[in-house]
Order: structure tokens, then C-alpha cells, then sequence
């Protein structure tokens, strides 16, 4: 009976949507992994692989957010007649 409890908790959790669109998004999910890799709820190499994948997650959101801000500067460069801008 509690074999059959535990595979229901387990379809429960992979099941359940995570947002992971912001930075703080994935900030929350990584400090939950860690603390079920604190309680041994998921091993830590299981949990270390999880992290891995959230970091690079992040780093693209990041850089996603990057990209964004510098397109609208590019725009806001043009509007005002600013069509070169030297890298020196």
C-alpha cells in the first residue's frame, strides 16, 4: 500500500508545472532542490545535476534579458539619429 502512495507523490511532483521564466524563478526552484538534497528527499547527485541544468537556465534568462535591454537601446540610439556606435 505505501509503494503505491509513493509512486502517486512521485507522478504528483513531475507533473506539477514549474516556472523557471525569471532569474528568481529558478533561484526559488534551486534553493527547494537543495533543501530536499538537505533531507535526503533526492540524492545529491540527482539534485547536483538538477542545479547544473537551473544554472544554465538562469544564465540564459540573463542573457536573454541582456540582449533585450541592449535591442532597445539600439532603437532608442536610432530614433534619436544614432545609427553607429564605435566599440572604441
Amino acid at each position: 500500500m505505501s509503494t503505491v502512495i509513493e509512486v502517486e507523490e512521485v507522478e504528483e511532483q513531475s507533473s506539477r508545472f514549474i516556472r523557471l521564466t525569471t532569474i528568481d524563478d529558478v533561484r526559488v526552484e534551486m534553493a527547494r532542490v537543495y533543501r530536499e538534497m538537505r533531507t535526503n528527499k533526492i540524492a545529491a547527485s540527482d539534485g547536483s545535476k538538477l542545479v547544473y541544468v537551473l544554472s544554465l537556465i538562469a544564465r540564459t534568462a540573463e542573457l536573454v534579458r541582456i540582449e533585450n535591454q541592449l535591442e532597445q537601446l539600439r532603437a532608442a540610439l536610432e530614433k534619436a539619429g544614432i545609427t553607429y556606435v564605435s566599440d572604441t
